[in-house]
């Protein structure tokens, strides 16, 4: 967050981004996937997303059957050429 100057309130929506991005390059099950509870403090938010996202990460990777970094590259393709979630735009730190 620090990198890219994002704000709590512009990360909840772009870790989400990411989530669908996942959910889409692993090939992944949209409808048997939890949905991460969001909207009682943006900081709690922001945490719990991250945990959840890392443990998303190694079930992709496991569905696409490609090493985590394979999985987060693709991720990374997918968001800088597409749009997620709410329908805001991600950026990306490149690095």
């Amino acid at each position: 967050m620090r990198q890219t100057g994002t704000g709590l309130d512009d990360a909840g929506p772009a870790m989400l981004a990411m989530r669908s991005a996942l959910l889409l390059t692993s090939g992944m099950d949209v409808a048997t996937e939890p949905i991460p509870l969001c909207g009682v403090d943006p900081r709690v938010d922001v945490l719990n997303l991250g945990a959840y996202l890392r443990q998303l990460v190694a079930r992709a990777a496991a569905r696409a059957q490609c090493d985590a970094v394979v999985m987060v590259e693709r991720v990374l393709e997918c968001l800088r050429n597409g749009r997620f979630g709410s329908g805001r735009t991600v950026t990306v730190a490149a690095g």
